[in-house]
This record gives C-alpha cells, sequence and structure tokens, in this order.
C-alpha cells in the first residue's frame, strides 16, 4: 500500500470507529433509560442461568472460541492469503475495516461505558460487558465471509445454505456468552449491532471502488 492509500484507510477508520461507537452509546442509553428491556435483560439471563447443564456448558465453552480473537485472527489471516493468491485484493480492506474496526470500537466502548458483567458466569472475564466483543466480531467477521461467499455463488440452494450457515453461527456464539452467564442479552445485542455497522462499512467499502 502506497502513503496516500495508507492515510485515506486511516481517515475511514477513524471516521468509522467515531461514528459506530455514537450510534453505539445512543443504543447503550436507550437501554439503561428502558425498564422494560432492562427487565428483559434480568429474565433471560435468570432463566438461562437457572437452567444450566454440564453438557451444555462444555458445548458452548467451546462455540465462543470461534469469537476469541486469536482464533478470528488466525482465521481472517488464512482468508487474506486466500484473497491474495485468488487475485480479489479487492476485498482485503473492507475485510481489515470490519476486522480492526470494530475490535477497536468495542474496546473503546467498554472502556468509556464500564458496564460491570454478570456475577453468576461460568468463566471470569477481566473486560467490561457492553458490547459484547464476541458478538461483535462475530457479526463483522463471519457476516463478511457469507457476504463474500454469496457474491461468488449463483446457486440459489448454495447461497441460501450459506445464509443461514452464517446466521446460525452469529447466533450461536451470541447465545454461547450468555448461557456461560459471561452477558446480559442487552450486550449481545449492542454488539451485533456493532458488528451489523461495520459489515454494512465493508460492504459501502466495496462497492465505493
Amino acid at each position: 500500500m502506497s502513503i496516500v492509500s495508507c492515510m485515506r484507510f486511516l481517515k475511514q477508520y477513524i471516521a468509522s470507529v467515531f461514528l459506530s461507537c455514537v450510534i453505539i452509546v445512543a443504543f447503550f442509553f436507550f437501554v439503561f433509560n428502558t425498564s422494560w428491556f432492562l427487565a428483559m435483560d434480568q429474565t433471560w439471563y435468570q432463566a438461562i442461568t437457572r437452567h444450566r447443564l454440564e453438557g451444555l456448558v462444555f458445548l458452548f465453552s467451546r462455540i465462543t472460541l470461534l469469537g476469541k480473537w486469536y482464533v478470528v485472527i488466525g482465521l481472517a489471516a488464512i482468508v487474506l492469503i486466500v484473497l491474495h493468491k485468488k487475485h480479489a485484493k479487492q476485498y482485503i480492506v473492507p475485510l481489515l475495516l470490519a476486522i480492526l474496526g470494530s475490535s477497536t470500537a468495542a474496546a473503546i466502548l467498554k472502556i468509556v461505558l464500564q458496564r460491570h458483567r454478570p456475577m453468576n458466569s461460568v468463566s471470569l472475564e477481566s473486560s467490561f460487558s457492553f458490547p459484547s466483543g464476541h458478538a461483535t466480531i462475530a457479526m463483522a467477521f463471519y457476516g463478511f465471509l457469507a457476504w463474500f461467499l454469496l457474491k461468488k455463488q449463483k446457486k440459489q440452494f448454495v447461497r441460501g445454505f450459506i445464509l443461514i450457515l452464517a446466521l446460525v453461527l452469529i447466533m450461536l456464539i451470541g447465545f454461547s456468552r450468555l448461557y456461560l452467564g459471561v452477558h446480559y442479552l442487552s450486550d449481545i445485542l449492542g454488539g451485533y449491532l456493532l458488528g451489523l455497522i461495520f459489515l454494512g462499512f465493508c460492504v459501502y467499502k466495496y462497492r465505493a471502488k
């Protein structure tokens, strides 16, 4: 990348992080000023934690790994190599924007908003709760993969399968965080919204080329 290209990417990166943070902060204050939303958080959390099963805890502990930063970095590196070898370099910047932007925004929002995690969780987490980083990256990264594959696939049956598979995977990663008790429902929804914003930026960046 040239210096001009790097500067252009940096400007888009900063602008997308700033805009997404503004939107998610607005969503956060909407949640905390809406009694039924807070009640829904507690209802979902209590219902799930009250009926935890050891086998499902083990299963969702494995599913949640798909949203861990080191797993996503590894998978993203493979995707970037494939994109380079397949002469699909026009997708590289949108992918980087989706992953780096959404991760940065999620980290900033956690520090700024400082919502504490639920108490009765299966595993200990050191970061704050809102928004869910797993839900954010699941929507941004796996959403990007689905979008990329859908663009390359013409058969309707295969396209439908890809879309359903991506949706199920994204939903399972988010639900795993609920089941393990490390997030409230609104944390997951906030993460999905943040990831969706960056997925939208990703698509816009590609089409603007």
